[in-house]
């Protein structure tokens, strides 16, 4: 039987460092007749549409736009950068079928100076590509600044609290951007299974008097006996998530490389 061993902690969530330039604005698109009945179908033409008016004479070409602005989905996933515990974080807007690879973590200094790659496909819509490198590396005791793209354009540094981040870190996961000022007070559960390992946590975050997040964490483990992240449910802003995690790889130094995060639920 699962045993529980509470405790409480008072940690800070992922300051944000990234590149202040913004993504370029989407412009905007005209929108389509919306009032009164549809017109008939008009049948396919090998040239560009005319229409007559008095005989003889040919009006303008009639130009066809879309029906409505272009759905975020088709345009791909927002992403944004910020850090957490001196490695880069990528924050997302989670859609329920979004899969996220990180691949390619290289590492070097003292361990904080990163880069990694991150492949990100929505259910529908544009596959992403994400590079993230690190700006300025780790020196004098001053924390390394991380910079990254999606598809060649720079990634803006996070400033939105309803995204979902996730870190490039062993046993790292989800990551949440701060919800206001000063350090929330975060309960923690611990589950065991049966043998004694801990398989997973609980924890509850209260900040001015108001549950920010809930995170339930749950843990696999390697044949060898290596502990790796394997589920969480996260509570965050109104919303709930479901992720699943696989694919890990690791160097022979026994350091991340990479993994997939699946998104079961979003809703």
């Amino acid at each position: 039987m699962t045993r529980f061993l509470p405790c409480v902690l008072v940690i800070g969530l992922a300051a944000s460092v990234g590149c202040n330039r913004q993504q370029p604005a989407t412009p905007a698109t005209p929108k389509g007749n919306t009032g009164g009945p549809a017109a008939p179908a008009k049948p396919p033409s090998a040239g560009p549409s005319t229409t007559t008016g008095q005989p003889g004479v040919n009006a303008p070409p009639v130009v066809q736009q879309p029906s409505g602005p272009i759905p975020p989905d088709v345009q791909g996933p927002k992403v944004e950068l910020g850090d957490s515990e001196r490695r880069p974080v990528l924050f997302f807007e989670l859609r329920t079928g979004m899969v996220i690879r990180v691949s390619d973590i290289k590492y070097g200094g003292d361990g904080s100076d990163v880069s990694c790659e991150a492949s990100v496909q929505p259910d529908k819509g544009k596959e992403v590509k994400v590079l993230v490198r690190t700006e300025t590396p780790p020196a004098g005791g001053m924390a390394p600044t991380f910079a990254a793209t999606a598809n060649g354009e720079p990634v803006p540094r996070q400033s939105n609290k309803n995204l979902v981040g996730f870190s490039v870190k062993d046993i790292g996961g989800v990551v949440l951007a701060p919800g206001g000022a000063g350090r929330p007070i975060v309960q923690t559960m611990f589950s065991f299974d049966p043998t004694g390992r801990q398989d997973g946590f609980r924890q509850v975050a209260q900040q001015d008097g108001k549950t920010t997040f809930v995170i339930t964490t749950k843990f696999s483990f390697t044949p060898t006996g290596r502990r790796y992240l394997a589920q969480q449910d996260v509570q965050h802003e109104g919303k709930t998530f479901a992720i699943a995690y696989s694919d890990y790889r690791w160097e022979e130094s026994g350091l991340l490389a990479g993994y997939t995060a699946r998104v079961v639920k979003a809703e």
